[in-house]
């Protein structure tokens, strides 16, 4: 390993420029010999300075020529963690990742290694949220894990195992995405992401719920664990998009119910759809079914001449839903029974 401060030489500044002209590829230089140990350190000089300018093709090169060239000398691991930062710093996060396990199993004992490690983690973290970014989540999924699998006590774990649960949700692998949430909540109970976490594996059941024959235990357990999230977390930012698929979710069960009654009115079985309707009533009276369902049930007394019954019914709608198109056909309806 090199210091910040590296010794120089006062000759070593025409050493330096006949390098730089030669590894950094100047016009009319026959291919760079390879480097021995007296122009290494020069050469690792050059790395870091094209680096620091933002020339990280010509870092590379410096670098691999290092490493390549000399790996015996005292800038080798600075030199392999310079190509590794350099590979990151374009995004080639397979190159970085190549590089930073290099000088893990080639140097265990370089003073450099829990740098690395903590940068292996990070660009681990970053290849895999550019993999999942552009939809490939079969690579994301194997980035994530590695993350998750190889270093538990890495500051990107715990954001690692919910970008883990997120893509096996994008490709419909539920129970895996599950698994992966549930595992933050029990892994890292104290994470700043266990509230995003509760509210995921919601939407992991809530995507479940299929849209043309509801599954009412699936919706049942969604609405279950969004509510669990909502009194749990009041202030997280996603409460208002879990209030919004509980009432999304209710609104399709009572749908559903009210779709039964309307069978059992069909089969002239008012008595039987009358336990329906109330059930909407009752059960779901957030929803616009249970307005219907009320409705309804008044027009089904009305419909075989239970006159008091029906008023009484069409009273509730009014006295219930104030203010509403139902109220309104309501208070016609009754009105018509009196006259």
């Amino acid at each position: 390993m090199v210091h910040n401060s590296m010794p120089r030489s006062s000759g070593a500044l025409p050493v330096v420029a006949l390098l730089a002209a030669a590894l950094l590829g100047a016009a009319g230089c026959s291919p760079m010999p390879e480097l021995g140990e007296a122009t290494a350190e020069d050469a690792y000089a050059l790395g870091v300075e094209a680096a620091e300018s933002g020339d990280y093709t010509a870092a590379i090169e410096t670098f691999e020529r290092i490493t390549r060239d000399v790996p015996s000398h005292e800038t080798a691991d600075d030199a392999l963690v310079g190509l590794a930062d350099a590979h990151r710093a374009v995004s080639d996060y397979a190159s970085a990742e190549a590089a930073y396990r290099k000088l893990l199993s080639d140097y265990p004992d370089s003073p450099l290694v829990p740098e690395v490690r903590h940068k292996l983690g990070m660009t681990l973290f970053d290849f895999g949220v550019a993999a999942a970014g552009r939809g490939d989540y079969t690579l994301a999924i194997e980035i994530f894990k590695r993350v998750t699998l190889e270093m538990p006590l890495h500051e990107t774990a715990d954001d690692a195992l919910v970008e883990l649960a997120d893509a096996h949700r994008a490709i419909s692998a539920y129970v895996f995405a599950e698994e992966a949430y549930r595992e933050l909540l029990s892994d890292y109970p104290h994470s700043p992401l266990v509230p995003e976490a509760e509210y995921k594996l919601g939407m992991v059941f809530f995507d479940q719920v299929p849209r043309a024959s509801l599954d009412q235990s699936m919706a049942e357990q969604a609405i279950s664990q969004f509510e669990y999230f909502i009194a749990a977390f009041p202030s997280s930012g996603f409460v208002d998009e879990a209030a919004e698929r509980i009432l999304e979710l209710r609104t399709r069960l009572a749908a559903k119910r009210y779709d039964s009654a309307m069978l059992y009115l069909s089969l002239r079985q008012s008595k039987a759809a009358r336990i329906y309707l109330e059930s909407v009533i009752v059960e779901y009276p957030d929803t616009v079914w249970a307005r219907a369902a009320l409705l309804d049930k008044a027009r089904s007394f009305a419909a075989e001449g239970a006159r008091a019954l029906a008023e009484g019914e069409y009273q509730r709608v009014m006295e219930l839903y104030p203010e509403t198109e139902e109220a309104r056909t309501a208070a016609a309806e009754k009105a018509a029974l009196s006259g």
